[in-house]
């Protein structure tokens, strides 16, 4: 008898995370609207709209495990990814099964993980204005340095993020396909969506549209996952250079 097909799962449920940065002052500046006297009141937005310090932004994160559909989606994307698990699983098929039950073992591509973010954001990102266009801007450059830091946590395992703007993968080669985020946001956590225009929007419970989502995949274990997470909030990271 075949093996039950594998199935999605939550395997850290959505949790909350305060982040801080170092040199986000700056930064600040940089991304201002084209209209330079509207920054002040954009960045008093964020500080007393989310209640939060300066430098700083609300993350939420959850882990979720891949099906099999999901993992075909994910090797058309990030192909260094499928490269490394199709030699794995090349080397298993030459090595002795230490398994009684050989259509029962794991495979290589069962530790593949996606973590869904999303920062809470100060005005609707739906709209497209100087106040959005600012926030939008200053939530990638964040976005930037916390995976990061994540990803260089977590090596020598496979982390890369599906880059905003883009949709590809953002530290490793892409392959011939955009990574669906929208669609396994609402099939991870059945979040619901709006449609504006051509655009499918994914509305958080709490925050509705005010929010800026992305991914990781990575295929490191659950528990460097979680401990890398859990340490961020005591953290100031710092902005990358691009």
């Amino acid at each position: 008898m075949s093996p039950p097909s594998r199935r999605s799962e939550i395997l850290i449920h959505p949790t909350l995370l305060n982040l801080s940065f170092r040199g986000a002052d700056r930064l600040e500046e940089q991304v201002r609207s084209p209209h330079p006297p509207h920054y002040p009141a954009f960045h008093t937005c964020r500080i007393e709209s989310l209640q939060i310090p300066p430098n700083a932004t609300i993350l939420e994160y959850s882990v979720h495990s891949i099906s099999r559909s999901l993992w075909r989606e994910i090797s058309a994307v990030w192909v260094e990814l499928k490269e490394e698990k199709d030699n794995q699983t090349a080397q298993e098929l030459i090595e002795p099964s230490t398994t009684s039950g050989s259509s029962e073992r794991p495979r290589p591509w069962h530790s593949v993980k996606v973590i869904q973010l999303f920062q809470r954001s100060c005005y609707d990102l739906v709209a497209v204005n100087d106040e959005t266009s600012w926030e939008r801007d200053l939530l990638l450059e964040y976005t930037y340095a916390f995976t990061d830091h994540v990803r260089q946590s977590l090596s020598p395992n496979f982390t890369d993020i599906s880059d905003p703007p883009t949709g590809l993968p953002y530290y490793t080669r892409s392959g011939p396909s955009l990574f669906p985020d929208v669609e396994s946001a609402v099939q991870f956590l059945k979040y619901p969506t709006t449609q504006i225009g051509a655009c499918k929007i994914i509305l958080h419970p709490k925050w509705g549209s005010r929010n800026y989502p992305t991914c990781m995949v990575t295929d490191a274990p659950l528990e460097d996952i979680r401990r890398v997470f859990e340490e961020m909030p005591g953290l100031t990271l710092e902005l990358t250079k691009r």
